[in-house]
């Protein structure tokens, strides 16, 4: 159930309402139904949701001592990385951005969104957001390998801690 109502959640709030939203400012000015200028203003909206969404939920108090430590986890990937020590001194010379981090990846799935959505010429409210939902699977995979771009690092990494262990 947990499954289900979380997907539902994601599809309502991040196709469902960007869509209807943009097909709405479509009526307003007719410059919005220009595929591109369409699709740009979607995928904006649909941004700003999701960082709305991120930074509402970190008014939590829970949930704002994980985002406290979520910059430290960073670091310490960065550290285990380059073969550093997981020590405090080590670990804090390290950015807090990574590349790898799933917030990042949200935020590149939704920039390749923009773009996959524009290249399917389609108009009315219920194929756009069938497009959406069908095109989900290959934008985050696309997404996905454009968030690896340094894997091979990791993994020559991984490896050599291992060797080491042994």
């Amino acid at each position: 159930m947990n499954i289900i109502f979380s997907v539902g959640f994601f599809i309502f709030m991040y196709k469902f309402i960007p869509l209807l939203a943009a097909t709405e400012l479509k009526k307003v000015n007719p410059l919005f139904g220009e595929q591109i200028i369409f699709n740009l203003v979607d995928g904006l909206i649909r941004i700003a949701l999701f960082l709305l969404f991120i930074w509402g939920v970190s008014l939590w108090h829970d949930i704002h001592r994980v985002y406290e430590y979520h910059g430290a986890e960073h670091k310490t990937v960065f550290a285990f990385e380059n073969g550093d020590p997981l020590q405090t001194g080590a670990v804090q010379k390290y950015s807090t951005y990574h590349p790898r981090c799933g917030t990042s990846f949200l935020m590149t799935v939704m920039i390749i969104s923009i773009l996959a959505y524009t290249l399917v010429p389609v108009t009315t409210f219920w194929a756009r957001f069938a497009v959406r939902i069908a095109l989900l699977p290959v934008i985050a995979g696309v997404s996905y390998e454009i968030r690896l771009d340094d894997r091979s690092r990791f993994v020559a990494s991984a490896h050599h801690d291992a060797v080491s262990f042994q």
